[in-house]
């Protein structure tokens, strides 16, 4: 299933949770990337710049580790993040980038990691990827390990494809299997009843 399973309109909607490290302003906010918008310069994050390093690497000072509060990151582990927090915790599988627009995948990330959480203080890397290319239309990673369900989820772009400024994120989707969500009762009565019913 894809996730958020919902549109989001604003930061904090159904359980999901959507933050990042900077803003580029203020109509480019972490939401907008799970807003299910996605096509040429439609919307989406866009950080604030940082990118600055040899072959368009970041050399900013955010640090998803230290930002939230835990063990900081190493420097090549540095880098704009984008955090959705989940309503249940969730095994994902994959995810899917969209750039921002025709004329701005030089802004998205070419080398980046999805790390995972589940007290929104210590990070586990469960996807690592270099040399990719997100395209208008979204491109696939899949993720290097599975066997875990996290609560937390963030990207943290460490090199832009071929830009010295800013990360753009058009859209992103997170694909997994929730393990500790709630099941739905429609109708009344006892949920841990049986109903039988003759045909």
């Amino acid at each position: 299933l894809k996730y958020p399973h919902i549109a989001m309109t604003g930061p904090a909607q159904r359980g999901y949770v959507a933050t990042a490290s900077s803003i580029l302003d203020s109509t480019r906010q972490p939401w907008e990337a799970f807003n299910g918008l996605y096509g040429d310069d439609v919307d989406g994050w866009f950080s604030q710049s940082g990118y600055g390093g040899g072959g368009n690497a970041y050399n900013g000072s955010a640090n998803l580790g230290s930002d939230s509060g835990g063990p900081a990151f190493a420097n090549e582990d540095k880098g704009e993040w984008l955090k959705l927090e989940m309503p249940h915790k969730l095994i994902m599988t994959h995810i899917k980038i969209y750039a921002s627009g025709s004329t701005r995948t030089v802004h998205a990330p070419e080398d980046f990691k999805i790390w995972g959480s589940n007290n929104n203080t210590n990070w586990t890397e469960i996807l690592s990827e270099t040399g990719a290319a997100p395209t208008v239309t979204g491109s696939t990673y899949n993720a290097d390990t599975t066997t875990t369900a996290y609560k937390y989820f963030a990207l943290v772009t460490t090199r832009l494809v071929n830009n010295n400024s800013h990360c753009d994120i058009g859209e992103l989707e997170i694909f997994g299997t929730g393990v500790d969500s709630i099941p739905i009762q429609i109708g009344g009565g006892n949920i841990d009843k049986v109903a039988n019913f003759r045909v």
